[in-house]
C-alpha cells in the first residue's frame, strides 16, 4: 500500500473468485474497511480451495 503523506493514492489487493457479481461488493467493502482509493483484484476460480488444499504449486505460485 502506498503512503498518503504526499497525496499518493492508496491501493490494496484482494484475492477473489472470478464470479463477476462479487467484484463490486468486495471493492466497496475493502475501500470502506481499509480507507483506500483503489482495489486491485486477483481472480481465480475457487481461491479458497486453492489455498486450503494446496494441491497446485503452479496456481499457488501465481497467487504469491
Amino acid at each position: 500500500m502506498v503512503c498518503d503523506e504526499n497525496n499518493y493514492k492508496k491501493f490494496i489487493t484482494a484475492i477473489n473468485c472470478m464470479i463477476g457479481r462479487v467484484q463490486l461488493p468486495i471493492i466497496h467493502w475493502m475501500r470502506k474497511q481499509y480507507a483506500v482509493d483503489y482495489v486491485d483484484m486477483i481472480t481465480e476460480p475457487a481461491p479458497i480451495k486453492i489455498f486450503s488444499q494446496n494441491t497446485s504449486s503452479v496456481l499457488m505460485d501465481t497467487l504469491r
